[in-house]
């Protein structure tokens, strides 16, 4: 017992080093991101092409060329999906969710990032997934069209994005979530999305 909580706690410590804890967000009782971000990284290093970095907003950029370079693109996934699993299998409230939510997406082809990511992440982990899809799910003004998930939910679940910029589709899918029955909601981005004093 004692080693299990020893266990934990080097890992928490771990993952608050290695990620970036966001403020509380009403409908999110915890939020965390990998890079702090996308736009910090482009110009901390310079060229993408230039170099190969692990920073998961540079990966974000290649993962998004999927459809045009899906080598490179599905590496960068990849790459980020085992950053994700790791803070995942670390962190004990994120250890605890067992439904991880992805999306919104249309599931064309070719499904978005967010999609991805999650898929990769349920697969690593070994949690249900759930896809919310377009156009059935919308945030309109503010307003979610839709008033909880297509199923059920018990216990606390994990909602992932790629890139965090306010907040927004992340505390909608969490109200989501806590209509459908979840009793905690965490949420995980890759990135958090930069903007300078102009708000660009």
């Amino acid at each position: 017992m004692l080693s299990s909580l020893t266990r934990d706690k080097e890992d928490l410590v771990t993952v608050l080093n290695e990620t970036l804890s966001l403020p509380n967000v009403s409908e999110l009782d915890l939020v965390s991101v990998l890079d702090w971000s996308v736009e910090g990284a482009r110009n901390a290093l310079g060229s993408v092409h230039q170099h190969r970095s692990r920073v998961p907003g540079d990966q974000i950029e290649r993962a998004k060329t999927f459809p045009v370079r899906p080598r490179s693109g599905a590496l960068a996934t990849q790459s980020l999906v085992d950053d994700l699993t790791r803070v995942v299998r670390s962190y004990p409230a994120y250890r605890s969710a067992t439904v991880i939510i992805g999306g919104p997406d249309s599931l064309g082809e070719v499904p978005n990032l967010r999609t991805r990511l999650a898929r990769g992440l349920a697969a690593a982990t070994g949690k249900d997934l759930v896809i919310l899809q377009w156009p059935a799910w919308r945030i309109a003004g503010g307003a979610l069209r839709a008033s909880a998930l297509e199923r059920r939910l018990h216990g606390p679940c994990l909602v992932v994005d790629d890139i965090w910029t306010d907040g927004a589709t992340m505390t909608a899918i969490a109200r989501l979530a806590r209509a459908s029955g979840a009793d905690r909601v965490y949420g995980l981005a890759a990135a958090m999305s930069h903007r300078d004093e102009d708000g660009v």
